[in-house]
């Protein structure tokens, strides 16, 4: 009534809130919608992201499609405002719901936009542990293809291919490709770099060798074999073209 639309998005904000604590699913995702598109009239796409990104975290166990849709747009909203840098927990609500709900190529997806938006702020940590982060995702879910292209692309940054995250990746993907479970293990355990990536992907980590290892080291070694080994990381920091 007072023509403001800040008033009014915080209003249904607040609405939302409500509607998430009485457990209204469906009309919370309404509200959240809508406030968020307020928020985007008025200028503020920051504010929109953080509200549908709140409303996929409480989404993701009873609508994942829905949640999937609500992240989504918080994802492209952020990068939008050109602040996405300032608000990494919305990359990482993101990649959790992806990686609760196996949407594998999604979660890869996320985290190389996690990391090319920590490359802009010079965020060269953060990046490395998404690009490691990616690289694992792919092995895990069987997609060694993806995970050995993923090793690849990533090389090209220079902060990464000097970096222990890519000597990990090296050694977790090659030890994919002897296809062997204690190979795995210790490639694992020889990287402390595993153990601070975030809490979904450390879960991972831990129970990697419980895939189907046979055939994502039989994929891998096909793609290798065809494409030969491309860059690989050596310790002297340096790259060599193998192919």
């Amino acid at each position: 009534m007072q023509n403001s639309l800040w008033h009014a998005a915080s209003a249904l904000e607040k609405a939302a809130d409500l509607a998430k604590e009485s457990k209204d699913y469906q009309e919370m995702e309404s509200l959240y919608m809508s406030c968020a598109e307020m928020y985007l009239e008025e200028g503020r796409p920051q504010n929109a992201a953080q509200v549908v990104s709140r409303g996929g975290t409480a989404l993701s166990e009873v609508n994942p499609d829905a949640a999937t849709t609500l992240h989504s747009n918080a994802i492209k909203w952020i990068a939008e405002s050109e602040k996405d840098h300032m608000f990494p927990e919305i990359y990482r609500q993101a990649i959790l719901h992806a990686v609760k709900s196996k949407r594998w190529a999604d979660a890869v997806n996320l985290e190389l936009q996690f990391a090319v938006s920590s490359y802009s702020t010079r965020g060269y940590s953060t990046m490395c542990k998404s690009y490691l982060s990616a690289i694992v995702i792919a092995l895990y879910s069987g997609n060694g293809v993806l995970a050995w292209e993923t090793y690849q692309d990533s090389l090209g940054v220079p902060e990464f291919s000097q970096s222990d995250q890519a000597v990990a990746s090296q050694d977790l993907i090659f030890a994919y490709n002897k296809d062997s479970k204690d190979a795995i293990k210790s490639a694992i355990s020889r990287h402390s770099c595993f153990q601070f990536l975030d809490n979904c992907i450390v879960r991972l980590v831990k129970s990697i060798t419980t895939t189907d290892i046979e055939k994502t080291a039989e994929s891998l070694g096909r793609f290798i074999a065809t494409q030969g080994l491309g860059k690989v990381h050596l310790k002297e920091d340096e790259e060599e073209d193998l192919t």
